[in-house]
């Protein structure tokens, strides 16, 4: 039988869930955190492990939400086709620079607001 798997199941289920909660409840300060340093790496070439380590979650956080909205939604509110991650991270800073309060909130509201900002899908597509 296979009942002596269910035990080993429950706690890399439960690690799941915790992983997925936690990249639910982001701030947008700690995704604006890791955008910067992003971009420190793109203008000097080079940077410290950490800012590696906080400069690819944020790229891996706009790609997972970008694919997410495009798998979900059968006409998806943003279209960032031909946009670099480095431009959409550049977009993201800057909004959230102009909108503040953005960075109380979760970092998928943030987000959102800037990627539909800068690129709206036409009517129709």
């Amino acid at each position: 039988m296979v009942w002596y798997r269910v035990p080993m199941l429950a706690p890399l289920l439960a690690l799941a869930l915790l992983q997925q909660s936690a990249s639910a409840s982001e701030s947008g300060t700690s995704l604006s955190r890791d955008c910067q340093a992003h971009e420190r790496i793109a203008a000097n070439g080079t940077a410290s492990g950490a800012d590696y380590y906080f400069g690819a979650h944020c790229v891996g956080y706009i790609d997972g939400f970008i694919d997410g909205i495009l798998v979900i939604s059968p006409s998806p509110p943003i279209c960032p086709v031909h946009a670099s991650m480095g431009t959409m991270v550049k977009v993201y800073l800057a909004y959230v620079q102009q909108h503040p309060v953005l960075l109380d909130k979760p970092a998928y509201e943030g987000l959102f607001a800037a990627l539909s900002d800068a690129y709206p899908c036409e009517k129709g597509k």
